[in-house]
C-alpha cells in the first residue's frame, strides 16, 4: 500500500510540474548550431551589416501566437508561444505547424522602450512572409506585403507609458499565383519546398534623430575612377560622404 501511495504522489507531482515554455518542434532541417538556440539567445547581433546604430533593442524571443480564419478581425486567446524570428513551420519556432491560405497567423508581444531614448523610435522587421498587418497599443501602424523585403514604422506617436503591446496579423497564400514565392508550394515534394509563413527574420527597434539616413546606394565606376552615393534621407537634404583609404 505504501508503495502505491508513493507512486501516485510522484505522478501527481509530475503532472503539476511546470512545462518548459519552449522546445524545438521535432528535428527537421536542424543544423549543428541548433542546440545553441534558446529564447534568451536568438539572433542577438545587429541585423543590418550597413547603417549600424549604437543604440538598438532586439525584440526576438518568445511571442504569443494564434491561428484563426482569415476573416478574424482581432487576435483571440493565445494558443501558445512561438520563438521569433523562426517561421511557424520550422522546428526552432517551437510550433512546427502549417498555416493554410484560408488562415491567418497572429503574433503578440509586449516590450518597453529604454528610458534613455529621447529621439524618435523606429520599429524594424527584416522580413515577414507575406502580408503583415501591424498594430501598436491598439492603433494600426500599417500593412506590408512581400516576404523578402524589410520594412519599418516610426512608432514614436503611438508609444504610451510603460509596456507597449505589439500585434501582427499575417496571411500567406503561397502558390496563389499573385505573390512571389520562390519554390514554396502548399503541397511540397521533390524540388518544391515547405512554405514559410510569418516572421522569419529579426525584429528590432532603434532611436533615430529628426534627420537620418533611411537607405543608400553606392555605384563605383572603375573607368571614370568615381563613386556615386545616393542617399535616401528623412528630414534633411545634405549628406557628407567620407571615403577612407586603406581601412
Amino acid at each position: 500500500m505504501k508503495k502505491i501511495v508513493v507512486i501516485a504522489l510522484s505522478l501527481l507531482l509530475a503532472s503539476c510540474a511546470p512545462k518548459t515554455s519552449w522546445a524545438p518542434a521535432g528535428d527537421r532541417i536542424m543544423t549543428r548550431w541548433a542546440h545553441e538556440v534558446s529564447p534568451a539567445k536568438v539572433h542577438q547581433e545587429y541585423p543590418r551589416p550597413q547603417m549600424v546604430r549604437d543604440k538598438w533593442k532586439s525584440l526576438n524571443g518568445l511571442w504569443d501566437y494564434a491561428v484563426t480564419p482569415c476573416q478574424a478581425e482581432e487576435m483571440p486567446e493565445a494558443e501558445g508561444q512561438i520563438l521569433v524570428p523562426f517561421c511557424i513551420e520550422s522546428a526552432l519556432s517551437g510550433v512546427g505547424r502549417r498555416v493554410s491560405a484560408q488562415e491567418a497567423l497572429w503574433y503578440k508581444t509586449t516590450f518597453k522602450v529604454p528610458g534613455g531614448w529621447k529621439e524618435r523610435v523606429l520599429l524594424d522587421f527584416d522580413a515577414v512572409d507575406w502580408k503583415a498587418e501591424v498594430w501598436l497599443n491598439g492603433q494600426p501602424l500599417g500593412i506590408h506585403t512581400g516576404g523578402y523585403t524589410a520594412f519599418s514604422f516610426d512608432i514614436t506617436d503611438y508609444l504610451t507609458e510603460g509596456l507597449q503591446t505589439l500585434v501582427l496579423k499575417v496571411q500567406d497564400g503561397t502558390d496563389n499565383d499573385t505573390q512571389p514565392r520562390g519554390k514554396q508550394v502548399s503541397n511540397p515534394g521533390g524540388i518544391w519546398y515547405t512554405p514559410v509563413t510569418g516572421i522569419w527574420q529579426s525584429v528590432w527597434m532603434e532611436p533615430i534623430p529628426l534627420t537620418y539616413i533611411k537607405d543608400y546606394k553606392v555605384v563605383a565606376d572603375i573607368d571614370a575612377s568615381t563613386i556615386t552615393v545616393t542617399a535616401d534621407t528623412d528630414g534633411g537634404d545634405m549628406v557628407c560622404v567620407t571615403l577612407l583609404e586603406g581601412g
